[in-house]
């Protein structure tokens, strides 16, 4: 089986260690390539709907090579770290882009990674940096 992992973090923390696990598990039958989004060239999606009726985005970087590993994959692993309560914009920028051959991903076995640290210590730090102040008795 081909799998293609999407590696939303630029950084070699918790999210490339749950990767390398998985690889560990899965290497030995199995086809396994690694797409590090903070490494390409990929503009944003900017919704102009011209790839729907075209071979793909027309934006002219990785957009296309890309989008051809993750359809060609028999299996997808979206990876990524929680940075508020979310994904990671390396890895919503990818899946913004899968917009344009979205019908072929369509069957395609899937699997998540959420890489987060302590999630109440982390909600407690973004709000606070903001100036606000949690009056929910599970935060204190």
């Amino acid at each position: 089986m081909k799998i293609v992992i999407i590696n939303g973090s630029a950084r070699k923390g918790n999210t490339l260690a749950a990767i390398n696990a998985f690889i560990k598990g899965a290497s030995e039958k199995n086809e396994i390539e690694i797409i590090e989004p903070d490494k390409l060239n990929i503009a944003p999606c900017k919704g102009c709907g011209v790839c729907q009726c075209s071979k793909g985005c027309v934006d002219k970087d990785d957009t296309n090579s890309t989008i051809d590993k993750i359809a060609a994959a028999d299996m997808i692993l979206f990876a990524t770290p929680v940075y508020w309560w979310g994904m990671s914009a390396q890895l919503k920028l990818i899946i913004d882009k899968c917009y344009c051959r979205g019908l072929q991903l369509k069957n395609k076995k899937v699997g998540t990674v959420f890489a987060l640290y302590n999630i109440r210590k982390t909600e407690r730090r973004v709000w606070s940096s903001m100036g606000v102040t949690l009056y929910n008795k599970k935060h204190e």
